[in-house]
C-alpha cells in the first residue's frame, strides 16, 4: 500500500478518527503482511492513544507484534486485560515486560487517562474500555497527584453523567485522592449552566442544592475558602454511595486543625511525631469535646 510509506508516526490516531476501528485494523493488518518493521515502527510511535492499541490489540497479539509495543503500552494492556478477566491475553503483555509486573507506572496511567479518557469505548454501554479507564483513575488517585489528568477524569464523570453511562466506580476512584485540585474540578461545575452537573457536583460534595446562580457562585466561593482553609488536614474517608445515599469523600480532621499539625490524606496519620505540649493540647480538646458531646 503506497499510502503507507507516507505516514507519520501519528498516522494511526488520525486513520481511527477519520475512517472508524474496523477500517483501522483491517489497513493495519494489510501493513504488517506487507511491510511487519513499517507496522512496528507505528506501534513504538509516542503518539498513539490508548484507543488505538485497545482496537488494534487483537491484531497486534495474533501477529506477535506486543514486543514493538512501548513499555507503557504494555502495561496499560496488561491491567485492562487483567481487568476484563482476559488472563491468557495479559500473559502477553506481562512476559513482554520481563514476567513480573508491579503497580503500573505514573507514565502508564497518565496515558491511559489522558488520551483514553474522552472515548466512551467500543459499545454504547459500560464496558472493558471504560472499566480500563475506572481502573487507572483508582490506581492514580492512590499514589499521585496531577492536575491535567486530575481535570481529565472530572470532565470524564460529568460527560458520562449527562450520557446517563455509568460513573460510581469512576467517582469511587478519583475521590482516592484529596488533592486540592481534583476537589476543585468537581466543586466548579456548581456554576454550570447545565442542570444534571449542578445535580450531581451537589451529590457528590454533600451539598444541598442552591436554588439561584447566586446562591451557586456564593456557595462555590465559601465552599474554595472551606477547601484552602483546611488543606492540610482533609483526608479520603473511604464513604461511598453502597454505604450511604449521600457520602462525604472528604472530611477535615478536626483535632489536627486544632494544632495547625498536617496529615497524610490516605490514612490520616500526622506527618510528623507529635511534641509533648501538641498532645496535652490535643487532651484538653479531646475533653472539652467530650463534654460538648
Amino acid at each position: 500500500m503506497r499510502e503507507w510509506t507516507i505516514l507519520t508516526t501519528a498516522y494511526l490516531d488520525k486513520y481511527w478518527k477519520s475512517r472508524g476501528a474496523n477500517a483501522l485494523r483491517a489497513a493495519f493488518g494489510q501493513i504488517i503482511r506487507t511491510n511487519r518493521k513499517q507496522g512496528q515502527q507505528l506501534l513504538a510511535a509516542p503518539e498513539n492513544s490508548f484507543p488505538v492499541i485497545y482496537i488494534l490489540a487483537p491484531v497486534i497479539e495474533s501477529a506477535k507484534l506486543v514486543e514493538a509495543l512501548p513499555d507503557r503500552v504494555k502495561f496499560a494492556m496488561y491491567i485492562t486485560l487483567r481487568r476484563s478477566g482476559q488472563n491468557f491475553r495479559a500473559k502477553l503483555y506481562s512476559d513482554a515486560l520481563g514476567g513480573s509486573v508491579g503497580e503500573p507506572p505514573y507514565e502508564a496511567l497518565k496515558w491511559m487517562i489522558l488520551t483514553g479518557a474522552k472515548w466512551d469505548g467500543p459499545s454504547s454501554g459500560h464496558d472493558a474500555f471504560d472499566a480500563a479507564i475506572d481502573l487507572a483513575a483508582a490506581y492514580f488517585a492512590e499514589k499521585y497527584d496531577d492536575p491535567e489528568v486530575y481535570s481529565t477524569l472530572a470532565e470524564t464523570i460529568f460527560r458520562r453523567n449527562r450520557q446517563g453511562l455509568a460513573i460510581h466506580d469512576l467517582v469511587w476512584g478519583f475521590f482516592h485522592t484529596v488533592s486540592l485540585g481534583a476537589l476543585a474540578y468537581i466543586a466548579r461545575n456548581l456554576l454550570s449552566s447545565n442542570p444534571a452537573d449542578v445535580d450531581l457536583t451537589c451529590e457528590l460534595m454533600g451539598f444541598e442544592k442552591p436554588a439561584t446562580q447566586k446562591e451557586r457562585q456564593a456557595l462555590f466561593d465559601e465552599y474554595m475558602a472551606w477547601l484552602s482553609e483546611h488543606r492540610k488536614y482533609l483526608y479520603a474517608t473511604g464513604e461511598y454511595f453502597n454505604q450511604t445515599s449521600r457520602p462525604f469523600h472528604v472530611r477535615h480532621d478536626r483535632e489536627a486543625k486544632h494544632i495547625s499539625k498536617e496529615i497524610n490524606p490516605r490514612d490520616r496519620t500526622a506527618l510528623t511525631a507529635l511534641t509533648s505540649e501538641e498532645r496535652q493540647t490535643l487532651e484538653v480538646f479531646r475533653a472539652n469535646t467530650q463534654k460538648e458531646m
